[in-house]
């Protein structure tokens, strides 16, 4: 069955407009003969926030695959993450290996294991679905006639992925490559990079790969002689975009990554996926890119998810009530509410709410100069006063762990420093041809 295509109706900057058209037109271009696709987070989303999502909904399910120390969806990402660092001959490991791990630490006998396996195929089915930034540039390699490779970059079985893009509406693709069936050369990247080159049908330079790896789908394909453009991932250009999410997950410490925040984390995942489907740039002096509707879709979304609109009094008493005065805000939250009863009908009556009432504390304790100003004419003056006069600027977040730069990136710190126009532009997207640039 074909998933039906959710959108919003959010006002677009400049910068999106004029991303959108040149990634639009190096897709086109009459010289490209061919399109290459990542699937997972360039063609396709999950509604999620975190990755290991799917597997804390099937805890209840399958309580006896945990040991003492780990519960399943810990037990699940690590025996992931212990396949893919053994010395595999695959580019990645397979969902098969990953529940022979989870068997020998749990001592569980194949029938439970092969439940468990096709379950977590049914929720990665029914949970999927386009991203429409990803669609739109799909429809149009292929009603321009270009050649189209998917590249699944995957644990998941070969059937498991060609319904997985059926029901996303990608029939019409030419080549499907799935990473756990390629056999390893020189390393990961490169034979995957060499594998679509292959079966591309045309020489390096006329062949255009999109994805949202820096160093896998752009730095490689650029420094083979092909095309490349970044697809940044809709969770990063939230994280960037503000403090709200550093803020959910210090607050929420010792819950954050267990099934209470599973509403939470279905408020944020669907915030990234619609909100920053095409990158959006962060403002300054605004943890919401200075959007209105994004602000009213997180916040007062996340208030009617939880149906924590707080008692009549204080700030955010006053804050929660005045969304609704502001269209844009209201129909933010409205359209938050309905997204998230499509994505998870089944499992949103079953998702604890711990966490919806934070985005507004958030915004109350922390809310910067350019979102208070969203609220000048909704509530008293003295209120905006005592706001301007308490809000801090110093909340509390998780920092994001430090990891060592590749030479693109640490070259593009000295020319484009962090935080400029130009960085954020480049950030958001990269097209380079073989000895010049697109852009």
């Amino acid at each position: 069955m074909l998933k039906s295509e959710q959108k919003i109706r959010i006002s677009l900057s400049r910068e999106q407009l004029e991303l959108t058209e040149k990634m639009r037109n190096a897709v086109i271009d009459r010289e490209v003969r061919t399109v290459s696709f990542k699937l997972f987070g360039t063609l396709i989303l999950t509604p999620f926030s975190e990755a290991e999502d799917i597997f804390l909904l099937m805890e209840r399910e399958f309580p006896e695959l945990s040991t003492d120390k780990a519960d399943f969806a810990q037990l699940r990402a690590l025996a992931e993450e212990e396949a893919a660092g053994a010395k595999e001959k695959k580019c990645s490991p397979t969902l098969a290996r990953i529940y022979e791990i989870i068997g020998k630490k749990c001592r569980a006998d194949r029938e439970l294991l092969d439940r468990a396996m096709e379950r977590e195929c049914q929720l990665l089915l029914k949970l999927c679905f386009p991203r429409n930034f990803g669609k739109m540039l799909f429809t149009e390699a292929v009603s321009h006639r270009k050649k189209i490779i998917v590249t699944a970059d995957t644990v998941y079985p070969r059937n498991v992925v060609i319904k997985l893009l059926e029901s996303c509406g990608y029939g019409d693709y030419g080549t499907l490559l799935v990473t756990n069936e390629l056999d390893v050369s020189e390393s990961a990247k490169i034979t995957v990079y060499r594998k679509i080159a292959d079966k591309a049908g045309c020489s390096a330079a006329k062949l255009l790969h999109i994805g949202g790896d820096v160093a896998a789908d752009v730095e490689t394909p650029i420094m083979n002689g092909s095309r490349a453009l970044l697809m940044t991932g809709v969770m990063l250009s939230l994280t960037r975009s503000g403090r709200m999410y550093g803020y959910l997950r210090s607050e929420l410490i010792y819950g954050f990554d267990t099934a209470e925040c599973l509403a939470m984390h279905g408020a944020l995942g669907l915030y990234a996926a619609y909100v920053f489907d095409i990158p959006r740039q962060k403002l300054p002096h605004s943890d919401f890119c200075g959007s209105p509707y994004g602000l009213g879709f997180l916040v007062y979304g996340s208030l009617l998810l939880g149906s924590e609109l707080p008692a009549a009094e204080g700030l955010p008493a006053r804050l929660g009530a005045a969304f609704g005065r502001n269209e844009e805000m209201k129909r933010g939250g409205e359209d938050l509410a309905a997204l998230f009863g499509t994505h998870f009908s089944g499992f949103a009556e079953e998702m604890s709410r711990e966490g919806c009432s934070l985005p507004l504390k958030f915004l109350a304790e922390h809310g910067m100069p350019a979102d208070r100003q969203l609220f000048a004419d909704l509530i008293a003056a003295e209120d905006m006063d005592l706001w301007a006069k308490n809000a801090s600027s110093e909340a509390a977040v998780v920092k994001e762990r430090k990891r060592k730069k590749n030479a693109m990136e640490r070259m593009a710190d000295r020319m484009f420093p962090p935080g400029t126009k130009v960085r954020n532009i480049a950030d958001n997207i990269m097209i380079k041809l073989k000895g010049k640039s697109k852009l």
